[in-house]
């Protein structure tokens, strides 16, 4: 069970030093077989698509 509402946003912040550049503004995607199966036991994990700018602008190598 998902703790984030899908109709809001949330930030994500890389480092605990906040720097505007590792930051993104994020809407959580619906639940789905993949995200129970593999994160339904992990807290303040997410999973994004690497095709999308998010790691890009987090500053994560691919």
């Amino acid at each position: 069970m998902s703790n984030y509402e899908q109709s809001d946003y949330y930030t994500v912040l890389r480092s605990p030093h906040i720097a505007r550049n590792e930051e993104v503004l994020v809407k959580p995607m619906a639940a789905g077989e993949m995200r129970e199966k593999y994160f339904s036991h992990l807290s303040y994990v997410i999973m994004v698509d690497s095709r999308s700018l998010i790691p890009e602008r987090l500053g994560v190598a691919l």
